[in-house]
């Protein structure tokens, strides 16, 4: 009950949020103390952070991590943007994570013509420990490509 109270108020557009004490709370024995007591417990664990990810959070790392000129690292944001914003509507790179988006995105930017052996040395060169998947990463890389 707190995450679906904290999911409302997180997609209130326009006041039309319901109060806690309009949820049918009795039949679970739960009142509206417990539930915001528990709200400040989920707060707590996401560090306050309910915002939604894109790849928009991580290019700022994988530009400094993959651009290696200082001076082009602003007018690769930029690209990695321009390119992030141009497939946004296709549906085969929506079920990989924004990360991965945005790992693809900025290799694009950076050199539009990386063999799978030069993007594993880029990818395996991050401090993720396997955190993103190399064949997640050469899918969108090339399909990026393919796209833009």
């Amino acid at each position: 009950m707190a995450c679906l109270s904290l999911s409302a108020k997180l997609n209130e557009i326009r006041g039309s949020l319901p109060s806690l004490s309009q949820y049918p709370l009795t039949k679970y024995n739960i009142n509206t103390r417990d539930i915001m007591r528990m709200e400040f417990v989920v707060l707590g664990e996401l560090n306050w952070n309910m915002s939604c990810v894109t790849p928009f959070d991580f290019t700022t790392y994988f530009v400094s991590r993959f651009c290696r000129q200082v001076s082009t690292r602003h007018f690769t944001i930029m690209a990695t943007g321009k390119i992030i914003m141009s497939v946004l509507r296709d549906v085969s790179l929506m079920h990989h994570r924004p990360s991965v988006i945005a790992a693809a995105a900025t290799l694009v930017a950076i050199n539009r013509n990386l063999t799978r052996e030069e993007l594993e040395i880029h990818i395996y060169a991050l401090p993720l420990n396997g955190y993103l998947q190399i064949d997640d990463v050469c899918y969108c890389y090339y399909k990026l490509l393919e796209l833009n």
